[in-house]
């Protein structure tokens, strides 16, 4: 383990070098490392965790050292999620999590990367506000259409038709939740609530873009 760890710091050491010489490139190959005399095979993910798209494909970064990229065995923990072919190309099949395995064939080295297979569409909607005054949702509904209690920042009132109620949103770089429902909320269109009326003021009426996860 102290070896493997010894390379990625020589590697770095060789990429700052690299960086401190303006004008002029430095390529790092194994033969630079095995003039260093390091000499276990090792490989190494450039990421632990990705996130792919359903029925894309995504390479996995990798570095490897003293070893042949023929020699790496590349593995599924769940075909029905994601698989890899022999080149480290991901590819999503459904919605789940999947743990991809590189191994270095006839040692015991491997790493593996964690694959969040997710399914999504972008839409442009119109954005309005309420909160839960009798103004904005009329007398008696402390509840929102799937049983919770409202909450700034976490809910958003959906065309349960568009969009199921439970489905996670991403708006503004912020995580929302199609909690509720409205009369006045049909196709691409969306409700954002406030726990202040005054807010939904400032709110106003808007054109976003949002990003909606589905199950499947």
């Amino acid at each position: 383990m102290f070896k493997k760890y010894r390379i990625v710091w020589l590697l770095l050491l060789l990429i700052l070098c690299a960086a401190a010489v303006p004008g002029k490139k430095v390529e790092v190959r194994a033969s630079n490392l095995r003039q260093l005399k390091v000499k276990a095979p090792c490989l190494s993910m450039t990421r632990d965790e990705i996130e792919l798209k359903k029925g894309k494909r995504k390479y996995i970064g990798m570095l490897v050292f003293d070893a042949e990229r023929s020699d790496i065995v590349w593995s599924s923990s769940n075909k029905n999620v994601a698989v890899v072919n022999k080149l480290g190309i991901v590819k999503g099949k459904k919605v789940g999590k999947a743990k991809i395995t590189a191994h270095i064939r006839g040692t015991d080295i491997e790493e593996t990367c964690e694959v969040n297979v997710v399914n999504y569409k972008i839409y442009r909607v119109k954005a309005t506000a309420y909160c839960n005054c009798a103004s904005c949702s009329g007398p008696g509904h402390p509840r929102t259409a799937s049983g919770t209690y409202p909450k700034q920042g976490r809910t958003l009132a959906v065309d349960k038709r568009l969009i199921p109620l439970g489905t996670k949103i991403e708006m503004n770089g912020h995580t929302y939740y199609a909690e509720d429902t409205g009369g006045a909320i049909k196709g691409k269109k969306i409700d954002v609530y406030f726990h202040r009326h005054s807010d939904t003021g400032r709110w106003g009426v808007r054109y976003v873009l949002i990003k909606v996860f589905y199950d499947k």
